[in-house]
C-alpha cells in the first residue's frame, strides 16, 4: 500500500444521509440500536468523532490544521456537529428510545481512540498502527518529501547568528528535533543562550520554532505541577509539541518537575471534567536565558546553542515569521528528507543514544558536536562547584574544634549544617531551604560523606562518616563546640 493509499479523508462533508435513533412506524418510533447509528455516522463520516484523551474530537470546521475537542457540553456539541454534517438528524423521545445523553456516552465509549493529536508531521510516523493511534492534522503532502532539497531550512537558519559553525550545525539539529518521531521521553531541552545579553535573539530561535509547530506552550519557571499536568492535558495542550521557558532569570535554575517532564515517557494527570488523563511526552523543552547556570539534572539534559547578535535588517523578526509561515510546508519536508537520510557512525553515546542516532547523526561531524554538547553540559552545571563550597566549609569547620574529618562518624543538625551553608554560598537560606541543597548534592554523589539521618531523633541530621572511619555507630555532634545552644541527640 503506498503512502497516498493508507490516508482517509480528513474533513466531513455534508452528505445526504439522516440520522434516527428510531424509525417511523404505524404504532410509533421504532428504537435503533446504539451500535447501528454509530455505525451509520462512521460509515458515512470517515469514522468521525473520534476520541483522545477521554473526549469526543473533530476537524475545525474552520481550519482543517486544527481539531475541535469537546472536553464539556458533550452531548450538546455532538448533536449540534451531526446537523452541521448531516442532512437531517431526527431524534425521537419515549420509552425505549436513546436519549442524546445516552447515545453521547456510547459514542465516547466506542469511537476510534487516538493517543495524541499532531499538527505537524513526524519522521518517522508514530500512526503505524491499524488504526492509527497518533491522528496527524497536518497536510499530508508533508511526507511528500522526496524531491526537497534543503533550501527552504537552510534559508531559515541563515536568518540566526549563531556564535560559531557548530552552534549553526546545532540550531539545525534543534529543528530536526521538531519533527522527529522518536521514543516518547527521548529528547533534550534545548538551552538558547548568549554570550551578549538582552537583544541577542535568543527567544526569537524559541519562538521560531514553535511557530513551525504551529503553537506552544508558555510555561513559568516552578509553575505548579497540577497546573503544569492541567494544562498539558487540556484540549489545547495536547496538540502542543513545543514548551518555552523565556527568559530565565535566576543564578541558578533548577526545577525538578521540568527535570522528570523531559525523560518520562508519558504526561499523566488530572485531566478537567475527564478524571485521569495522559499523552505521549514528545514535547521539546525550549530554555532561553543569559549565561548557562543549572543545576547538575538539568545541565545534563541540555543542549545549549549559543547565538550573537543578530544582523538586524529593518523588519528582521516580520521576515523571519514571514518566511516560516509562507514556507512551513517546504521547511518540514526538508526536514522530514533529512531526518530519512542515512544516519553517519558516532563513536560514542550518552543518555540520549536514540536521539544521537535519529538526529545528530544527520549532520556533519556528529562526534563533533556531541564533544561541544558535553563540554557545555559540564560549564552549566555548577552544582559540583557549590558542592565542593559545602563540603570544605564543613571539613574546615570541623578542624575548627580539632575534630579529624576523615576518621569521625557523626550526626550533624540540619541546622548547623545550614547556617555553614549559608556562610560557604554567601546567601540566606532557611533551614530547609540549605538541608535541600545539601539532599540534591548527596544524591548527586557529590559530597560522598554526608547522608541522610534515617534514624529521624528529635533533633533533625546528616550523618558525616569520613573515608576513614571505623565506629560501627555515629556519635551526636553538639553545636556546643561552636558557641551554639548545647543539647543531647
Amino acid at each position: 500500500m503506498t503512502l497516498e493509499e493508507g490516508f482517509e479523508d480528513q474533513i466531513p462533508r455534508a452528505r445526504n444521509v439522516i440520522i434516527a435513533n428510531a424509525t417511523p412506524g404505524e404504532g410509533g418510533p421504532s428504537p435503533l440500536k446504539a451500535v447501528d447509528i454509530l455505525e451509520r455516522i462512521a460509515n458515512s463520516s470517515d469514522h468521525w468523532p473520534r476520541r483522545v484523551g477521554g473526549c469526543l474530537m473533530v476537524p475545525d470546521s474552520n481550519d482543517n490544521t486544527q481539531v475541535d475537542i469537546w472536553d464539556k457540553n458533550g452531548p450538546a456539541r455532538l448533536f449540534s456537529w451531526l446537523k452541521s454534517e448531516f442532512q437531517e438528524v431526527v431524534w425521537y423521545t419515549g420509552k425505549n428510545l436513546l436519549t442524546k445523553e445516552e447515545f453521547y456516552y456510547y459514542v465516547r465509549s466506542h469511537v476510534r481512540r487516538h493517543e495524541s493529536i499532531e499538527l505537524t508531521p513526524h519522521f518517522p510516523r508514530f500512526d503505524d498502527k491499524n488504526p492509527p493511534s497518533y491522528y496527524y492534522a497536518c497536510p499530508h503532502e508533508a511526507w511528500n518529501y522526496a524531491k526537497a532539497d534543503g533550501s527552504k531550512l537552510t534559508e531559515l537558519l541563515q536568518m540566526f547568528n549563531p556564535a560559531t559553525l557548530e552552534d549553526y550545525d546545532l540550531l539545525k539539529a534543534m529543528f530536526l528535533t521538531l519533527l522527529w518521531g522518536g521514543p516518547p521521553g527521548d529528547r533534550p531541552i534545548f538551552v538558547i543562550t548568549s554570550d551578549f545579553g538582552s537583544g541577542s535573539g535568543k527567544s526569537t530561535v524559541a519562538y521560531a520554532a514553535a511557530d513551525l509547530c504551529c503553537g506552544y506552550m508558555d510555561m513559568q519557571p516552578n509553575e505548579d505541577l497540577t497546573a503544569l499536568k492541567n494544562r498539558l492535558l487540556s484540549p489545547l495542550g495536547r496538540s502542543r509539541r513545543v514548551a518555552i521557558l523565556d527568559n530565565v532569570s535566576a543564578v541558578k535554575f533548577q526545577w525538578e518537575l521540568l527535570e522528570s517532564c523531559v525523560t518520562q515517557p508519558e504526561v499523566t494527570g488530572k485531566q478537567m471534567y475527564v478524571g485521569e488523563g495522559t499523552r505521549p511526552n514528545t514535547l521539546i523543552w525550549f530554555m532561553t536565558l543569559n549565561g548557562i547556570s543549572l543545576g547538575r539534572d538539568l545541565s545534563q539534559r541540555a543542549v545549549v546553542i549559543k547565538v550573537d547578535k543578530p544582523k538586524y535588517a529593518t523588519g528582521w523578526i516580520k521576515s523571519l515569521r514571514t518566511l516560516v509561515k509562507s514556507n512551513r510546508m517546504a521547511i518540514w519536508q526538508d526536514i522530514l528528507k533529512l531526518l530519512s537520510s542515512p544516519s553517519q557512525k558516532m563513536e560514542g553515546a550518552s543518555r540520549w543514544a536514540s536521539w544521537e542516532q535519529g538526529v545528530l547523526s544527520k549532520i556533519p561531524n556528529p562526534d563533533t558536536l556531541m564533544d561541544v554538547i558535553v563540554d557545555r553540559q559540564g560549564a552549566a552545571d555548577d552544582d559540583e562547584e557549590e558542592a565542593g563550597l559545602i563540603k570544605d566549609v564543613l571539613y574546615r569547620k570541623l578542624d575548627d574544634v580539632n575534630v579529624d574529618a576523615d576518621v569521625v562518624y557523626l550526626r550533624v543538625p540540619k541546622h548547623l549544617i545550614a547556617q555553614w551553608v549559608c556562610e560557604a554560598l554567601g546567601k540566606k537560606l532557611t533551614t530547609i531551604g540549605a538541608s535541600r541543597r545539601v539532599t540534591r548534592h548527596i544524591q548527586s554523589g557529590y559530597i560522598p560523606e554526608l547522608s541522610e539521618d534515617p534514624s529521624h531523633g528529635k533533633v533533625r541530621c546528616f550523618i558525616w562518616r569520613g573515608i576513614k572511619a571505623i565506629e560501627d555507630s555515629p556519635s551526636f555532634l553538639d553545636p556546643a563546640l561552636w558557641g551554639g545552644q548545647g543539647y543531647s541527640s
